[in-house]
Parts: structure tokens; C-alpha cells; sequence
């Protein structure tokens, strides 16, 4: 199995985006073989998966200008998670960063080849909110 680093995005990270305020609903996860980009300065390269929770005042950012940019860095994997929609879509950015490999709603299950053997509920994921 994979090990992978999470961290939250830092200011440096949002270099490329407009002014938005503090950004607590993202993670990102960071391969061993990318684990050199963590830096004393923060994420100083791009992670192997993006993890964003949409909220109302941003979900702009988070579906068009975002995506653009993690695109561009490198990202292998996007998931966009949407509360209120209860859907969970799931981007290999590498492949087609502009539409989603799959949209996942309550009863299916959340897995990536990043993380083998991982694999989560979607609805389970939308209880917590």
C-alpha cells in the first residue's frame, strides 16, 4: 500500500488564485514519491489527490478556477465534495481535467488507485455533515 502525507494547503499554494480567505475544507494527500515537495515554506510542488468541500461562497472557485490550477501543477486526482448536492465527483486530471471521471451519490463507494485497498461509502461520508 501507498503511504501517503496529508497537509493542508498553505498560502503559498493559493499563489495562483484570486483572494478567498482561509481555506479550511481541503486536503491534500502527498505520495512518498512527492513527499520531497514538502517543504519548512509548505506544499512546494503538487500532491497525487486533491480532497475539496464545496461550500456555497466559493463552489465557484472550487469547480472552474481551482481545478484549472491543480490541473496545471500536476494533480493526478480531484475529488470535489458537495454537501448539499450529496455527490462526490471525482476527476483524474491527468486524463480529462474538465469533466469528471465519475459523479458518486449515496450507494456507491469512493476508491482510488492512489490509495489501495481504500474505499469509503458515499453516504457514509454525507452523515457527518
Amino acid at each position: 500500500m501507498a503511504q501517503m502525507t496529508a497537509r493542508p494547503l498553505t498560502k503559498y499554494d493559493y499563489s495562483q488564485l484570486p483572494e478567498q480567505g482561509p481555506q479550511y475544507q481541503l486536503i491534500k494527500l502527498f505520495s512518498e514519491a512527492r513527499r520531497r515537495f514538502l517543504t519548512e515554506k509548505g506544499a512546494e510542488g503538487a500532491p497525487d489527490l486533491v480532497v475539496e468541500i464545496l461550500s456555497p461562497k466559493t463552489a465557484h472557485l472550487d469547480l472552474d478556477q481551482k481545478r484549472v490550477v491543480y490541473a496545471r501543477a500536476g494533480v493526478d486526482e480531484l475529488w470535489v465534495v458537495d454537501p448539499e448536492g450529496e455527490e462526490v465527483r471525482v476527476y483524474h486530471l491527468r486524463e480529462d481535467p474538465d469533466l469528471p471521471k465519475v459523479i458518486l451519490r449515496s450507494g456507491d463507494v469512493l476508491k482510488t488507485w492512489l490509495l489501495p485497498g481504500f474505499e469509503v461509502s458515499v453516504k457514509e461520508i454525507f452523515q457527518r455533515f
